[in-house]
């Protein structure tokens, strides 16, 4: 099986753009996946996570939303705001919460 093209990009930065083997985000009627060779598609992103896999390894990133468009093997989403897990800031999240 062949890869995707994944670029995920936020007003502020690009945080992804790489070679994946699968993605999985939360759209208007759930969580859906994308595998190489998926059909063309385009959608809104709800607020949750974005997950990928590349060589075995399971990357997470939380999203406030934003479209998403899958065209001959590329991924792009165009996010609001997003942040790696390792990047959230755990009080910052609550405060913006509340």
């Amino acid at each position: 099986m062949g890869l995707l093209h994944l670029e995920i990009i936020s007003p502020e930065r690009l945080l992804v753009q790489e070679e994946v083997d699968m993605v999985e985000a939360h759209g208007p009627f759930g969580e859906f996946g994308i595998l190489p060779g998926h059909i063309q598609f385009l959608t809104t992103l709800h607020i949750g996570e974005i997950r990928f896999m590349q060589s075995g390894k399971t990357i997470y990133l939380a999203t406030s939303g934003g479209v998403a468009e899958v065209l001959d093997d590329r991924v792009t989403f165009l996010v609001e705001t997003a942040e790696f897990a390792h990047e959230i800031n755990i009080d910052r999240a609550k405060i913006a919460q509340e």
